[in-house]
């Protein structure tokens, strides 16, 4: 599961990430699937609309411009990049991800563990590549101020499905 990345780029992205606080209109309810603020950039699904690219990626240009740098860095492929912020999610999987999601998080906190399938991993400036999909994983409570950054690719709704074409997210893998 763990894999290695430049520390340098965490560090800038995480400069930017502390210089915006998700706004308050994103905030989970923590009766469903946790807790915290949380928004997604890249290509999202929209619920009854089309698939497309969050406002979030033209709302905050540098904010985007620094979640791509991470990215492309990784060489993951990916279309969407989950932004956390403080949250403590329940025990879930993901229904609408495709394949494998890329996971790391910042900040200055201590516990947060991801739990994936009963077994902890530290996550902070330690990526961890795993299907959410697939696999059932939730995050323990932490104490401090805790960013999550997930990479993954978002599953096109059967109700679109016919309207979709090979290639029509703009932002799968290296975006430019």
């Amino acid at each position: 599961f763990p894999v290695t990345i430049k520390r340098v780029i965490l560090e800038e992205l995480e400069k930017e990430l502390k210089g915006w606080k998700i706004p308050g209109t994103t905030t989970r309810p923590k009766k469903s699937t946790g807790y915290g603020r949380s928004v997604a950039f890249g290509f999202i699904r929209k619920r009854a609309l089309k698939p497309g690219i969050s406002r979030y990626n033209l709302l905050k240009p540098d904010l985007w411009n620094a979640l791509k740098t991470f990215a492309n860095s990784t060489n993951f492929e990916w279309d969407s990049i989950q932004v956390n912020q403080n949250c403590v999610c329940n025990k879930h999987k993901d229904r609408n991800n495709t394949g494998d999601s890329y996971l790391v998080s910042l900040g200055d906190y201590t516990g947060g563990e991801l739990v994936i399938e009963d077994t902890p991993y530290d996550c902070n400036m330690k990526p961890i590549i795993f299907n959410g999909a697939e696999l059932e994983y939730w995050n323990n409570e932490f104490t401090g101020n805790k960013w999550s950054i997930i990479l993954f690719k978002t599953s096109i709704p059967n109700n679109f499905k016919k309207d979709a074409r090979e290639g029509e997210s703009p932002v799968f893998g290296r975006v430019e």
